[in-house]
């Protein structure tokens, strides 16, 4: 099993990794697209989809990095005056919670999706 958390924790570093070259590539782009359209007054227009995909993939590339490291945002005005077996259930259970709202999510948006997939498909 040690194997299996190793290899993990490899592929959170590669994606991460991934996340900040992203991060580098976004920078980039946008300084050649305001170079371009400061001089030539003209752009391309495929830099401003490409941002806005590459920082929906950052994200998911660096949530289990992060999670990893306890990088998230902490509200610690109630959490830092519980006990230390109340915390360790609140981090225990913090997995199970997410994923039971992303389940409730994905449940009601399928009426949703039914309806608008065929109309796309049009």
């Amino acid at each position: 099993m040690t194997r299996f958390w190793k290899f993990f924790d490899r592929l959170a570093d590669v994606m991460a990794a991934l996340a900040g070259a992203l991060l580098v590539f976004i920078s980039a782009a946008m300084c050649y697209t305001i170079f371009l359209r400061f001089l030539f007054r003209k752009t391309t227009i495929w830099i401003t989809p490409m941002t806005e995909y590459a920082l929906l993939w950052i994200v998911f590339l660096s949530t289990a990095w992060l999670l990893r490291e306890k990088g998230h945002i902490i509200t610690d005005l109630v959490y830092e005056h519980l006990s230390e077996k109340t915390k360790q259930c609140l981090e225990a259970a913090t997995p199970y919670w997410i994923i039971d709202t992303l389940c409730i999510i994905l449940v009601l948006a399928f009426p949703f999706l039914a309806t608008i997939v065929p109309t796309l498909m049009r």
